[in-house]
């Protein structure tokens, strides 16, 4: 990994058996405080090899940061907790159980290009609550945790999926200027939030996503296809925040069973957002129901 905080899995056993994890008797922490004119740029090639990572009992608070990895399985920036047997000495064995999280303070680019590879990823390794034996849980927040505020006002570019598993948790604030390429997928009772904001902010939605709430303010959500048309599913699982959004749609303008893009909203809804439908081939057709693009 090029940035590690947190606990070494393996090797502490006698013998240096991999069975057993070393001791956190402490926080590891690693602080990124790079200005606007300083942004911190991080690379890494290998496979497996994130770019950002807090494991176990690590905390990483990162501000102004540019991110490119290019291995398969190498995660822009990630979240994940351990739970196992740790060894110090041979009369100082037991288990132990820690989440590690990530502060983002400053703006964030990430761009991930090899297979496997999520540009965020939180893992908390339960999917009944994630809470670790301090009650933590894996997470990367648009938050400081020093004042105890979200950070809302940063730019995120984003290239790459997101996925938040057992429990984990990815909650962004994404300001103005702001721009996400790729899916993103709340797993086995994982949490994802994201709220984008302002009129030059856009989400290109490359895949069928599920988020837990989602919020437009003013920004965009783009069905964005790649060869041919195939239609895409966005799950919002709590609440959807119109805000003034635009969502485009692609539909293959035809009968009431043409295919068609389409938001599903499984909580609550606010806001109101205008609707742009795209024709995917489409050549017209008389209609009874409609064609159901929102739910």
């Amino acid at each position: 990994y090029a940035v590690y905080a947190g606990n070494n899995e393996n090797g502490c056993g006698p013998f240096n058996l991999p069975l057993y994890a070393c001791k956190a008797e402490g926080l590891g922490e690693i602080y990124l405080l790079g200005q606007d004119s300083d942004v911190h740029k991080i690379r890494t090639e290998g496979q497996d090899a994130h770019a950002i990572f807090a494991n176990g009992r690590g905390y990483i608070k990162a501000k102004n940061i540019d991110v490119e990895t290019t291995g398969d399985g190498a995660h822009g920036v990630a979240a994940q907790r351990i739970a196992g047997t740790y060894y110090y000495s041979a009369s100082n064995t037991g288990m132990q159980d820690y989440a590690g999280s990530v502060d983002l303070t400053g703006n964030v680019f990430i761009n991930v290009k090899g297979q496997d590879a999520y540009a965020l990823y939180a893992d908390s390794f339960d999917a009944a609550d994630g809470k670790d034996q301090n009650g933590k849980i894996a997470s990367i927040k648009s938050y400081d945790s020093d004042t105890r505020q979200i950070v809302k006002d940063k730019i995120y570019r984003i290239n790459g999926d997101m996925l938040a598993r057992n429990s984990g948790i990815i909650d962004l604030w994404m300001g103005e200027h702001s721009a996400f390429t790729g899916k993103a997928n709340a797993e086995t009772n994982g949490v994802i939030n994201l709220n984008l904001r302002g009129a030059n902010s856009v989400w290109n939605m490359t895949g069928n996503s599920t988020l837990t709430n989602l919020s437009l303010g003013d920004s965009s959500l783009i069905y964005t296809h790649s060869g041919n048309f195939s239609p895409m599913t966005l799950t919002v699982r709590n609440n959807f925040d119109a805000a003034d959004g635009t969502i485009q749609l692609n539909t293959v303008l035809g009968d009431d069973n043409s295919q068609t893009d389409k938001l599903l909203v499984a909580g609550d809804t606010s806001g109101s957002a205008k609707i742009r439908i795209k024709n995917a081939g489409g050549g017209g057709a008389q209609t009874i129901q409609g064609i159901k693009i929102i739910d």
